[in-house]
């Protein structure tokens, strides 16, 4: 019997909260969970987890499931998503898969988080919101003053909230058609994972079936402390639009995206915190409220644990390259067999043709954010903008432009796989 056969044997096992991560973020989903049961939260708890063995894992918040029991990837189907996606990717485009699961398990209503969010309430609001509505989503925005819906959504899908009927079943299976094959971080083309994709929720639930939510304490983030004020009120936070105050409401949830949970959980301050409070000083409650919960739900205890899909079976790093060749190569019906394996065709492919990185390199390199990136970025610039003007004064402009449209199109990854040479034909560089 699966995990999810027996969630209707549990207390508030018509309603169900999951969330989807690594081995590593267990510790980050055992906060959200201690959140929940500290706040009341009458739910059945489900951790997704992507990668690795969890057959003897637990959690005191919650019950954790592999990603392949619990949706019924094929081995060969799974093998070919770990690999053709990052971690990100990877763990978006199982979304709507999960609350198919979770619907077919018997669950009436169901609630996605990230699990870098922490409850700051009981959630009735958003379970009495689906006696009404099909779905519930949040804007990155209430007030739209900048273009952040045009690069990454419309709606924030760290959040997520669906109510099992034929709507919401149209929509998730609308949605999980295209996850298959186009749950990509590719701004360049388009795409940002699962969240893009529901920018077409508007249309595809009408006649009052979606619920846009304009409660300014749900999905509280970084994004959107701009256009935000927070109070202290009792024992908890009141969030409201700024100049509105007078129309506060209780704190619901925060989304805490991108922060180093690493350093918060031993007592210290990282780079995205000290940006977040410059901007709203009062955010520094909430915050020592995640550290406290980072700590609880023992987030250093699982956050060496290494990505299992990050390497080949060689320990050389699966650049983010590579996975795009392998898709184009999907895409054009080769039959990869076991893509991971260093004595495979596809890692010989990639060795003769110089494509491989060391063991130990990093697949990403170290990661960079905030003012460091400005800097790295603006050092770049320089040298290109010297580069750049050089081939104006031989091209001239207008062969120039030309030159760069084609460039930022041929160097994109998606074209990397022109990098191989092959006796058959080339796949053709793909225009966007």
């Amino acid at each position: 019997m699966s995990p999810a056969s027996t969630a209707t044997s549990q207390p508030g096992a018509d309603r169900c909260i999951f969330t989807i991560c690594t081995r590593s973020y267990i510790g980050l989903a055992n906060a959200l969970g201690a959140s929940m049961r500290d706040r009341g939260v009458v739910a059945d708890y489900v951790i997704v987890v992507v990668d690795g063995d969890v057959a003897q894992a637990t959690s005191p918040f919650g019950r954790i499931v592999s990603a392949v029991e619990l949706c019924g990837y094929e081995a060969a189907d799974w093998t070919a998503r770990t690999f053709k996606y990052d971690l990100v990717e990877l763990c978006t485009s199982i979304k709507a898969r999960c609350f198919q699961a979770l619907f077919a398990a018997g669950h009436d209503k169901v609630i996605y988080f990230d699990p870098d969010i922490i409850v700051f309430d009981d959630l009735e609001a958003v379970f009495a919101g689906l006696d009404d509505h099909d779905v519930i989503a949040t804007p990155h925005r209430l007030a739209y003053d900048s273009d952040m819906a045009a690069r990454g959504g419309v709606f924030n899908i760290g959040f997520l909230a669906a109510r099992n009927g034929l709507a919401a079943g149209r929509v998730m299976a609308w949605w999980d058609a295209r996850l298959d094959t186009r749950s990509l971080n590719d701004p360049l083309r388009g795409f940002f994972t699962d969240q893009k994709w529901m920018d077409h929720l508007p249309v595809l639930l009408r006649e009052g079936r979606l619920l846009v939510s304009g409660h300014p304490g749900m999905n509280l983030a970084p994004w959107n402390l701009g256009e935000r004020a927070l109070h202290r009120r009792g024992e908890g936070w009141v969030a409201s639009l700024r100049g509105h105050e007078q129309a506060a409401l209780p704190l619901s949830f925060v989304h805490f995206s991108a922060f180093d949970y690493g350093l918060l959980t031993e007592g210290k301050s990282d780079a995205r915190s000290g940006e977040t409070v410059a901007m709203m000083p009062e955010f520094s409650g909430p915050l020592d409220v995640l550290t406290e919960y980072l700590k609880r739900g023992g987030f250093l205890d699982h956050a060496s644990i290494p990505y299992e899909y990050a390497t080949y079976s060689d320990g050389r790093p699966i650049l983010p390259g590579h996975r795009r060749i392998y898709l184009r190569l999907l895409e054009r019906g080769d039959d990869i067999a076991d893509p991971f394996s260093a004595d495979g065709a596809f890692h010989r492919t990639l060795r003769e043709n110089r494509l491989l990185a060391d063991a130990g390199v990093r697949a990403g390199g170290k990661t960079v954010r905030g003012r460091e990136l400005t800097a790295k970025l603006g050092r770049a610039a320089k040298v290109l903008d010297t580069v750049s003007r050089l081939a104006v004064r031989v091209l001239g402009y207008p062969r120039y432009a030309q030159m760069s449209k084609l460039l930022v199109r041929y160097f994109h990854t998606n074209n990397h796989v022109r990098l191989i040479r092959r006796r058959d034909a080339r796949i053709d560089v793909e225009y966007f």
